[in-house]
């Protein structure tokens, strides 16, 4: 790979879309430059290098992402373009044709970023997915963010019918576990008190020594400190007993977001999914016995090719009987190269679009559900003391991010700082107060 950079080149700016995992893999980026006496600038048009890091999960993002790398040019027209992540690992011919970018960069080989800026030779690095490749970040020295991210897995290897991140991110791979507890022990030196563990499918979890993820999670239970760890998204198909008791522990937030997709089995056959919707039903049965407040998320895709009224009822059955406390809701995006875009492009299958319109009033009901059942939680959760991290801190008021994911507003008080936990109650009206102690 060419380098592109000269060493009196020294400022960078990022632009981010997407997931919490490129979230982490930009803000490592930036991390290394800046090691290497890079300034991340704060503003677009002093930059040299601007950085534009891709998603690809629905035909929005794609629009999204051509639209930035047009304005970073308009914005900067002397700054190079280095547009990497997803998009640019699914399309990059496409994005060759873009005269605005300089360099494409997949994110198999995202990492060496910072070597690419440097003039460093980076050609004995493979093109493959590896773990020196997928797991060569750098956790930020100072508190930049008040949360902080840690990636533990990256790539899937299911086959949803729908998704193109498995063509993205690759097979699935799982980082070593010392590597994992060296960089939670670097982030609580640093002083981070909540680390979000993430990556593509973090429930897949398996290491050399044959470690699944609820091992790992055991290990990073027993390491000391005051802080917690929050798990990003999981697919409800690792969900099990086990992991449920881990969760109750002390040290994980009171929170799981499990993106079922569909409360219909016809649908999720077809979306090829692994599980029922009676599995969905016994998994949240289990969760409300065992964690009765804590806070549990969803995505939901409306207007999958074949969706039926009676499928979408199906859907709403599920979601008030898990009663979420939010839903993700998307319309179906299709994917080119994924196996429901081939069916929906044979004319011999009985497979057909849903009308936009119909998608479109499907989306108005389910938001309306969604509004009451986070009211429910809401009501629900009130008078119960949560662990909670301060975002930002100003004379009068600290805005917090509680561990079941309510951000409010409380009275500053004296010794509040950025990045700090606390203990804190909020009303019905989510009126929120400090509180020097669990109960």
């Amino acid at each position: 790979m060419a380098t592109i950079a000269e060493n009196k080149i020294k400022k960078v700016y990022s632009i981010n879309f997407g997931c919490r995992l490129n979230q982490y893999e930009s803000i490592s980026i930036e991390t290394s430059l800046q090691k290497s006496d890079w300034e991340v600038s704060e503003n677009i048009d002093d930059a040299d290098y601007i950085i534009i890091n891709t998603c690809t999960v629905t035909n929005r993002a794609d629009i999204k992402n051509r639209q930035a790398i047009r304005k970073a040019k308009r914005e900067n027209p002397n700054a190079q373009i280095i547009v990497t992540g997803c998009y640019a690992t699914t399309d990059g011919k496409k994005l060759q044709s873009m005269e605005e970018v300089s360099q494409i960069v997949g994110n198999n080989q995202k990492s060496f970023i910072p070597s690419i800026l440097n003039n460093k030779n980076i050609s004995n690095f493979s093109d493959s997915i590896s773990e020196q490749s997928i797991f060569e970040y750098q956790s930020p020295p100072i508190i930049k963010n008040a949360r902080s991210y840690l990636k533990i897995q990256d790539g899937c290897d299911k086959k949803c019918s729908y998704c193109k991140i498995p063509v993205a991110r690759g097979k699935g791979i799982s980082r070593n576990y010392q590597t994992i507890e060296s960089e939670v022990k670097s982030l609580l030196e640093t002083g981070y008190q909540e680390i979000i563990l993430t990556g593509v499918n973090i429930g897949h979890y398996k290491n050399n020594n044959g470690a699944n993820f609820n091992d790992l999670l055991q290990n990073l239970n027993n390491v000391p400190g005051n802080f917690y760890y929050r798990i990003s998204s999981l697919e409800p198909d690792h969900l099990n007993e086990d992991l449920i008791n881990i969760l109750n522990n002390e040290k994980f937030a009171r929170f799981l977001h499990l993106p079922i997709q569909s409360g219909s089995d016809k649908i999720l056959k077809l979306m090829k999914r692994p599980y029922t919707a009676t599995f969905l039903k016994k998994s949240l049965d289990m969760i409300k016995n065992k964690a009765p407040f804590i806070h549990i998320g969803t995505d939901v895709i409306v207007g999958f090719p074949g969706e039926t009224e009676e499928d979408f009822q199906e859907t709403i059955k599920m979601v008030e009987y898990a009663g979420y406390a939010n839903i993700h809701i998307f319309p179906f995006s299709r994917r080119s190269g994924t196996s429901i875009d081939e069916q929906l492009n044979d004319p011999l299958s009985n497979i057909k679009p849903v009308n936009g319109s119909i998608i479109r009033e499907r989306i108005n009901r389910l938001t309306e559900i969604k509004n009451k059942l986070y009211i429910n939680y809401l009501k629900n959760s009130a008078g119960i003391t949560f662990k909670a991290i301060i975002e930002s801190v100003d004379f009068k008021n600290a805005t917090i991010v509680t561990e079941n994911f309510m951000k409010l507003s409380l009275p500053v008080q004296k010794n509040f700082k950025k990045g700090m936990m606390i203990n804190v109650q909020y009303d019905e009206a989510l009126n929120c107060s400090f509180i020097d102690h669990r109960d």
